[in-house]
């Protein structure tokens, strides 16, 4: 990978002193034409770049986050006796029905569940995502983390794009940690 980003960096120089000395032999701007040049050499490999980072950021601003709609106590007043015969989920019990990409029970009432997975601009590599905690008896919403991602996935796996690894934006989301615990409270109420 390092050999290729050498070679191109090597081939723009050439190109942007070809495209100088063709302008100096022309009577034309050397300075505008070689800055024309070393932008199209840019451009050709790296025009998402900035609008992926632009694009992350916003996301991150106005969506990501982690909302708690009823805490595992409050519920556990409103079914008291419920969270005792509770135990928790050792194997992944998957789930998919209508709406939902993916579920994963935690217990005998309580699931995880991927609702969506968004890209706000089919250009770019950004996705939303939205994880919910659900009572599965009543279908009420207990929990939900908005996530933001951007970027191919993990170069050292491989897949298609995945040597843009410039596009994969540090994790925004600082609630990740709270989701979890909140997670492993409503699975393990029985314990």
């Amino acid at each position: 990978v390092l050999l290729v980003i050498a070679g191109y960096i090597a081939v723009s120089v050439l190109v942007v002193k070809a495209t100088m000395r063709w302008a100096r032999r022309n009577d034309r701007s050397a300075t505008r034409w070689g800055w024309a040049a070393g932008l199209l050499m840019y451009l050709l490999v790296f025009w998402d770049f900035i609008p992926t980072v632009l694009l992350h950021r916003y996301l991150c601003a106005t969506e990501q986050g982690f909302w708690v709609y009823k805490t595992v106590e409050q519920w556990q007043r409103e079914n008291p006796g419920v969270a005792e015969t509770l135990t928790p989920f050792d194997t992944l019990v998957e789930f998919t029905e209508p709406g939902i990409r993916v579920g994963y029970m935690l217990n005998a009432r309580f699931a995880r569940i991927v609702v969506s997975k968004k890209k706000p601009w089919s250009l770019l590599r950004v996705s939303v995502s939205e994880e919910r905690v659900l009572d599965r008896a009543n279908g009420e919403l207990m929990a939900k983390q908005v996530k933001v991602t951007s970027g191919y996935g993990n170069f050292s796996v491989g897949g298609k794009g995945s040597w843009k690894f410039w596009l994969k934006q540090p994790d925004c989301n600082d609630t990740r940690k709270q989701f979890f615990q909140y997670l492993e409270k409503a699975k393990r109420q029985g314990d």
